[in-house]
């Protein structure tokens, strides 16, 4: 009796052995298919396309604009360590340039070869930063500047501010469902 338990024994752990190597090799199978099912799809995933030369290429031009980012607020903030008014008429005008340099380097970024919902969100964008730096460019004179009560400017500022943080995150959300890494 007791050999027939050792060999039950034996044979079950031959048994579960050889099924769980047979049951990975169809499972290596299904998984490779549950990956490729995401690729270019859009009806079962909430990622518009997986592919990784998109997403790699989303994230490198965001990238990029995060270091042009980086460096207009290097400057601007030389330039007025709070970003907020008031301003004398040489640092008005160096802010305003700054940002004008920023949203010409911006906007020149190559997008055309990016998805065109993702290149819609970043001329939204960019619209929107050129949009605050014609603002500032019209007030870099200070008698134009004067006819803007302080409160006024501030306003401007939130406004533009919050349109350009609305703008950004839609780029951003829109990159990461392409499966690019953004942040």
């Amino acid at each position: 009796m007791r050999i027939k338990t050792i060999l039950s024994i034996i044979v079950f752990i031959f048994a579960f052995v050889f099924s769980s190597v047979f049951a990975s090799l169809f499972a290596s199978k299904s998984e490779s298919q549950l990956n490729l099912g995401f690729v270019g799809t859009t009806s079962t995933s909430c990622f518009k396309n997986r592919d990784n030369y998109t997403a790699d290429k989303i994230a490198l031009f965001v990238q990029q604009d995060i270091r042009y980012g980086n460096e207009r607020d290097r400057k601007l903030y030389r330039i007025n360590k709070d970003f907020r008014p008031p301003f004398t008429d040489s640092s008005f005008a160096d802010f305003a340039e700054t940002v004008s340099k920023y949203a010409d380097q911006s906007g020149s970024m190559e997008a055309d070869k990016l998805p065109q919902d993702f290149q819609i969100a970043w001329l939204e964008h960019m619209k929107a930063w050129r949009d605050y730096a014609g603002i500032l460019n019209e007030m870099k004179n200070s008698s134009a500047r004067k006819m803007v009560s302080e409160k006024q400017l501030d306003e401007l500022e939130t406004i533009h501010s919050a349109e350009i943080t609305n703008t950004w995150h839609k780029v951003l959300r829109i990159g990461r469902s392409y499966g690019a890494e953004v942040y």
